[in-house]
């Protein structure tokens, strides 16, 4: 742990490799009971969006918030041995377009069709168009851009991998391994 002391008030950091904040993350995002084929398609996703957003915050001290505002992170409390596997499973796995890791958006739900980046936000990303998002009759909840968490989940349990659920939400993308 880092104490840093920014506008004359004291914040704590957590820091530690990317691989081990995974495993705080994962549980925090999904459900653990969810399919391990989602739930590694979700470890990939934070992993991508981490490393996109390496010194988003670092005015602050930091990288990336523990909210929803970046990523959810429970630390070690709240690992689980399902999504420390699907962490370890994808270890050093990141999405890819163009040769740069990207941030790969995420949200929990749709209500059925995901949201192009030009039509939610002002910059358009490629890689990010709106697609069926396989979480019709779940209430929309999220920016909808990206992967819906629920639709990956249901994806996987109709037999997609990991690396499918990705290829589906995320368009004309690569996989990549980096040692971190």
């Amino acid at each position: 742990l880092i104490v840093y002391s920014y506008n004359k008030k004291l914040t704590v950091i957590n820091r530690l490799p990317l691989e081990l904040y995974l495993l705080g993350v994962v549980p925090s995002e999904m459900p653990v009971s969810w399919n391990i084929e989602a739930l590694k398609a979700q470890a990939i996703a934070a992993r991508s969006y981490a490393l996109a957003n390496i010194n988003k915050r670092g005015s602050r001290g930091y990288d990336l918030l523990d909210t929803p505002l970046d990523q959810a992170y429970g630390g070690a409390s709240v690992e689980n041995g399902k999504t420390n596997l699907a962490v370890s499973q994808t270890k050093g796995v990141v999405i890819t377009y163009k040769g740069k890791v990207i941030p790969a958006y995420y949200h929990a739900s749709s209500g059925g069709r995901t949201v192009s980046s030009g039509a939610a936000w002002a910059t358009d990303m490629p890689y990010l168009k709106s697609v069926k998002s396989y979480d019709d009759g779940i209430k929309k909840n999220g920016h909808g851009v990206g992967m819906s968490q629920h639709g990956a989940n249901n994806l996987a349990n109709k037999g997609y991998g990991a690396y499918d659920i990705l290829k589906y939400f995320y368009k004309d993308i690569t996989f990549a391994k980096i040692s971190r």
